[in-house]
């Protein structure tokens, strides 16, 4: 399962926290395993204007180096562009090179989060 994070300008910076504990919730629920046989394994891209692989499914597959990983996640400037996020899950991802496996059923699965936080200046 590849996870697509728009960690771009579109939101306050106070909201930020409240998308990283999110994320960490949801990959907690998700039963990431380092056996691929009994879990889940997951990829995680950043993305505003560009994107960026934070781990794939090469990165191992521990839970407490992924809640690391996105703890330490950070915002990046730029707009919110989801594209170049999906590009980027196709070509680097799901792929060999990505850790995808090659004897596994091809289930290309991503989930994208946007946040959309309303502004309250009034």
């Amino acid at each position: 399962m590849a996870i697509l994070v728009d960690w771009s300008n579109s939101f306050r910076n106070e909201h930020w926290q409240y998308i990283v504990n999110y994320l960490r919730r949801f990959i907690e629920r998700l039963g990431v395993s380092a056996d691929r046989a009994k879990g889940t394994w997951v990829s995680f891209i950043g993305y505003s204007s560009t994107a960026n692989v934070v781990f794939n499914f090469n990165g191992g597959q521990n839970l407490d180096q992924i809640r690391n990983q996105i703890n330490s996640l950070q915002r990046q400037a730029g707009y919110r562009n989801p594209d170049v996020a999906l590009r980027l899950a196709r070509s680097n991802i799901f792929t060999a090179a990505g850790g995808s496996r090659n004897n596994a059923r091809k289930v290309k699965t991503c989930y994208i989060f946007m946040f959309l936080f309303e502004s309250c200046d009034y």
